[in-house]
């Protein structure tokens, strides 16, 4: 600090917090902040004290790191979030090139942290990324500042701003639930949505080489699956984007049979992205013994 100044990081009743806390900046020393006949007055100076704007942490040796400004700051679950020490360590996975962090708003914690990601060429961005990347940042700085959702875009704004991140990749969907309606668990009753539109033909469980790999359903599901997500990478987009999704089966037993591990592939693969969906029996299909969705 300079000399003749006095910092300290608080919560938002002025009370100082624990070191490795994040909280606001407060200063006060021979000078300060003046707003002349100016209502901001009374939220920059409280009791002699400053409060810029900004949020801090100070360390167990008193040195202080700046987080985010605190009209930016994430509180989620009652936690307080920097965006910039997610980014960083997002930015310190191998398989991510650029990154930008927001909070969003959730009915349950508040707001929660959400991230989107350009991937490193080669990279494929599905569930299991997904899961490598939260568990990335739990390790890497504390389990509760996790992204709990993570975006996966093409290409980055040009210059790396969360704001505009936020802005330019903001889901543009909605998910449409009648009031009074019980709530729609793996599936989703309308979604309005708008911007480009990608058509993914239909798709069935054989591989890259279109060789099929196994006669089982599920694993027939799962490379249907990660099908899908191949061609909605090639459009820029990723199963969060998806609006509509038709299943095509050729055994309804069988379908029935095994729900309980049909979800769990399907959350293994999309993850918990849950467009309208629908479900045809056919009697068979041109493309050999394949079941699979468009």
């Amino acid at each position: 600090m300079v000399p003749g100044y006095t910092a300290r990081v608080v919560d938002e009743d002025g009370q100082e917090l624990p070191r490795g806390s994040v909280g606001r900046i407060a200063v006060i020393g021979p000078t300060g902040c003046k707003y002349m006949g100016d209502a901001r007055q009374a939220n920059y100076v409280k009791d002699g004290w400053n409060y810029p704007g900004d949020a801090f942490v100070q360390d167990a040796d008193g040195y202080f790191f700046y987080q985010a400004r605190t009209d930016d700051m994430i509180i989620t679950s009652g936690y307080n979030v920097g965006a910039p020490e997610v980014e960083d360590a997002l930015l310190g996975h191998p398989a991510v090139a650029e990154c930008g962090v927001i909070g969003q708003s959730d009915q349950a914690r508040g707001m929660i942290v959400k991230a989107f990601c350009v991937l490193r060429p080669g990279v494929v961005g599905d569930a299991a990324l997904v899961q490598a990347l939260q568990d990335h940042v739990k390790a890497t700085i504390a389990p509760y500042k996790y992204p709990r959702e993570i975006v996966f875009l093409r290409q980055a704004a040009p210059h790396r701003n969360r704001q505009t991140a936020a802005l330019q990749a903001e889901n543009p969907m909605k998910h449409l639930h009648p009031p009074g309606w019980v709530p729609a668990k793996g599936y989703a009753n309308g979604v309005a949505a708008r911007g480009t539109q990608i058509y993914v033909g239909g798709q069935i469980g054989w591989n890259a080489q279109q060789q099929f790999e196994s006669d089982d359903f599920i694993a027939q599901t799962a490379q249907t699956l990660r099908n899908v997500l191949a061609v909605l990478a090639e459009g820029g987009a990723g199963p969060e984007h998806m609006v509509r999704m038709t299943w095509y089966i050729l055994d309804r037993s069988e379908y029935k049979a095994r729900l309980k591990e049909l979800g769990q592939v399907y959350r293994e693969v999309i993850g918990r992205h849950f467009p309208a969906m629908s479900c045809v029996q056919v009697a068979g299909t041109d493309r050999g013994a394949g079941q699979g969705g468009d």
